[in-house]
């Protein structure tokens, strides 16, 4: 389990909480190959696989996703959400370095 916070991401593996903050994370899947093929495999119906993100540390998190009822995997979906709040966490943080320094 997950959750989208303001700043990052809370994870529940087993029980024990992590907070992982957008501006660790440096690849969320949205544009790797392997995500999309993953994504093409559940739509056939396979068993759902995790959204894996790499954080700055290269430690590599899988996420587990579910298939909606429709057949479609929410995989990409989720990749994009968290692709679309790392950028906007980043930029912002740019626009508050560019702030001090002037």
């Amino acid at each position: 389990m997950f959750a989208f916070c303001r700043d990052g991401l809370l994870l529940d593996p087993e029980g024990s909480q992590r907070f992982i903050p957008f501006v660790e994370i440096a690849d969320a899947g949205y544009y790797n190959r392997e995500m999309v093929e993953r994504a093409k495999r559940m739509k056939r119906g396979s068993t759902p696989e995790p959204l894996s993100i790499t954080l700055s540390s290269g430690e590599l998190i899988d996420l587990p996703l579910n298939v909606r009822d429709d057949g479609m995997p929410d995989l990409l979906t989720i990749a994009r959400l968290i692709e679309q709040r790392v950028r906007i966490f980043r930029a912002e943080q740019r626009r508050e370095g560019a702030t001090k320094e002037a």
